[in-house]
């Protein structure tokens, strides 16, 4: 049975997810330490994550971070505030995708299915580009002997670059292929994780190979 760790404070909204995912036969979780939320889903070992923002201890921002250290099951950001505003600073955290509150329970579970379909497409597992190579298993990049943990969409975004070596990908491929057509999503998201794919590459090679072709899109560079 497909496991969802529900991380939120608030009891009524807590109980109306997990009744909710519990009649769609998702085995739900919730947290029983708000101080040691990170070894409760280490422990929980779930496919999905939700992580509300205000919580009783950290906020979701420092929990997705904390938490996308050890696994990189989806997680979906629920936010109150300005979508724009946290939705990016979900994604930067390592969020998978996020919802403004408040909101159906159909939306949420659209989005649940949806990114656990997208987990499940079998794929390549290696794909390469110049002396880098990527796993879409583990969403790990490695160059030579070192490697670096990546985002799921993180992933998703070089492995679409590694299958175009030097072809200008557009902004707009980017975002129908990572989002399909959510009338939340904008570019700025998406330069957001160029921006931490771009940091993180930087950790295994000081040569730029991202680069942005203003008003086109992005291209990959060996």
């Amino acid at each position: 049975m497909t496991k969802i760790f529900v991380i939120e404070d608030d009891k009524e909204i807590a109980e109306e997810i997990t009744q909710t995912l519990n009649k769609w036969n998702y085995q739900i979780e919730t947290v029983n330490d708000w101080q040691n939320i990170q070894a409760e889903v280490s422990k929980a070992q779930p496919d999905l994550i939700t992580v509300d923002i205000s919580l009783p201890s950290f906020d979701g921002f420092y929990w997705t971070e904390q938490i996308r250290q050890i696994t990189n099951a989806p997680i979906i950001f629920l936010t109150a505030q300005s979508i724009n505003n946290d939705g990016v600073r979900a994604l930067a955290a390592g969020a998978s995708d996020f919802i403004e509150k408040p909101f159906a329970m159909d939306y949420l579970i659209a989005k649940i299915q949806l990114l656990l379909k997208e987990k499940a497409i079998p794929s390549s597992t290696m794909v390469e580009a110049g002396d880098f190579r990527l796993n879409s298993l583990t969403n790990t990049i490695k160059y030579k002997d070192v490697s670096v943990r990546l985002t799921p969409t993180e992933a998703i975004i070089l492995k679409i670059l590694f299958k175009s070596p030097y072809e200008i990908v557009s902004k707009k491929k980017f975002v129908k292929f990572l989002w399909e057509n959510d009338q939340f999503i904008n570019e700025n998201i998406l330069e957001v994780n160029i921006s931490r794919l771009r940091q993180k590459l930087s950790q295994l090679d000081d040569q730029k190979h991202i680069v942005t072709i203003r008003g086109k899109g992005y291209q990959w560079i060996n």
